[in-house]
């Protein structure tokens, strides 16, 4: 079994139900991979499918919005015109966009002006330093 994340543009999405009642979302998304010894990209088209709460994330992503998906990447194959087709496809297990990481739109600072995690009621301790500072590099050696 392969698993993978990827993060690309999701191009479209269905939510479905299984014959059982079961949420299910197919989709496809595209994402821009660099091409070997060049400075270019190129996109590679990934089908979509989620089952369950995946599937209820996934069904609330609008069209043309960047998503992280993480799942099992698997062959599909199908024939059209006559000639046998082969697509990648992830059956993700998790999604994840801006919205999902910040519920709501809620703001990162409080009034006091702290940084919260998403856990209501935290609040730094001690030599607190910002996850969000990426020169914060203070290694004692």
């Amino acid at each position: 079994m392969m698993t993978a994340s990827i993060h690309g543009r999701l191009t479209t999405v269905k939510p479905l139900k299984t014959k059982t009642g079961k949420s299910m979302t197919v989709g496809q998304m595209v994402v821009n991979l660099p091409v070997a010894q060049t400075e270019e990209t190129e996109g590679q088209w990934f089908n979509v499918l989620a089952f369950g709460d995946a599937a209820e994330e996934l069904a609330r992503v609008a069209p043309k919005t960047n998503v992280s998906l993480m799942g099992r990447v698997q062959f599909s194959r199908y024939e059209k015109d006559g000639e046998e087709r082969t697509v990648l496809q992830i059956i993700a297990d998790s999604v994840l966009t801006v919205r999902s990481a910040r519920p709501k739109g809620r703001s990162k600072r409080t009034q006091e002006g702290n940084r919260t995690s998403a856990s209501p009621g935290w609040k730094p301790t001690g030599d607190f330093q910002d996850p969000d500072d990426p020169f914060n590099d203070e290694l004692p050696f």
